[in-house]
């Protein structure tokens, strides 16, 4: 005979499951549609075909962007954001992203260094230094070129190959 808190704990469970609508009900609300239209949020992914022909194309991203900077620490940021990275006592290493078209035709900053981390032993005042990897992409949102942006383009280059001739 199972002991009485394990009996306990699964009328629980089956009572908890009675009380959950089925998928065939969460079917029928779906079919039926929400009771109010959701206006759509603003920056939410793919965006408004106006704010894609805001962005720069590749070349000009390239010729305007400038390096971004990055400061790696173990120490969280000041309050006051005042402290630079040559006082902070947990400053680890600094990486440089350089403005990049990535391989997916969409364009941003890549950076990469490898960085040597202490961690804390617990058994001893020693600490052990591992070697790490850090590779950082920010990429522009928006920024990879539609299929219409495509054809467009090799018609352009098209045609400029035929004045060349």
């Amino acid at each position: 005979m199972p002991p009485k808190r394990k009996i306990e704990a699964e009328e629980q469970i089956s009572e908890s499951l009675e009380a959950r609508p089925s998928r065939a009900a969460k079917a029928v609300r779906r079919e039926k549609g929400p009771t109010s239209p959701k206006p759509k949020a603003k920056g939410v992914k793919g965006g408004t075909k106006s704010e894609k022909n805001k962005l720069p194309s590749q070349a000009e991203f390239k010729d305007a962007a400038l390096p971004l900077h990055v400061n790696l620490t173990h120490t969280p940021p000041p309050i006051d954001q005042v402290a630079a990275a040559s006082k902070d006592p947990g400053f680890m290493g600094h990486v440089v992203l350089a403005p990049s078209v990535f391989n997916t035709r969409s364009y941003g900053w890549k950076g990469s260094k490898k960085l040597l981390v202490e961690l804390e032993n617990s058994s001893g005042p020693e600490k052990t230094k591992v070697w790490v990897q850090l590779n950082i992409n920010a990429t522009v949102l928006g920024s990879k070129p539609t299929i219409e942006d495509d054809e467009s383009a090799a018609k352009e280059a098209g045609h400029a190959n035929e004045d060349d001739d």
